[in-house]
């Protein structure tokens, strides 16, 4: 799969939760809220367990992916650890989770520029790893 398709996908999967995000705002019943959430963790999972592929694929096998995938999830988890924290202030303001709602949807199309930013894979400078060796003093 090249690097082409693989974000293709990526944006796929991204646009398909910016859409079951919005779908929440029309859930009029619990099992329908079971339904779009397990839609939701579905398409959660296919983003994130692709990015390790990805990654490879955009930086290279020399590139220290197990770093660059662990600011990844860290970040993420930063963001949905706040994104919880402020969807539950903005429900004791406002009483509905609507605003919450529209707010994720925000959330996830202001990370469209920076998907869009990245650099293809011409433009790209190949990553290399300094080799370090341990000579004795």
């Amino acid at each position: 799969m090249g690097i082409t398709l693989a974000i293709h996908l990526f944006s796929q999967v991204s646009s398909t939760l910016r859409r079951n995000v919005l779908m929440y705002l029309w859930a009029g019943s619990v099992p329908l809220l079971y339904v779009l959430s397990v839609l939701f963790g579905l398409g959660l999972g296919a983003e994130m367990s692709g990015f390790p592929i990805i990654n490879w694929q955009y930086y290279g096998a020399a590139a220290p992916l197990s770093t660059i995938h662990a600011w990844q999830w860290a970040g993420g988890m930063v963001g949905m650890a706040l994104g919880g924290w402020l969807g539950g202030v903005l429900f004791d303001i406002t009483g509905t989770f609507t605003w919450s709602i529209w707010l994720a949807a925000l959330a996830s199309l202001a990370t469209l520029p920076s998907i869009l930013s990245l650099p293809g894979k011409r433009a790209r400078q190949p990553i290399f790893i300094a080799e370090t060796s341990l000579q004795p003093a």
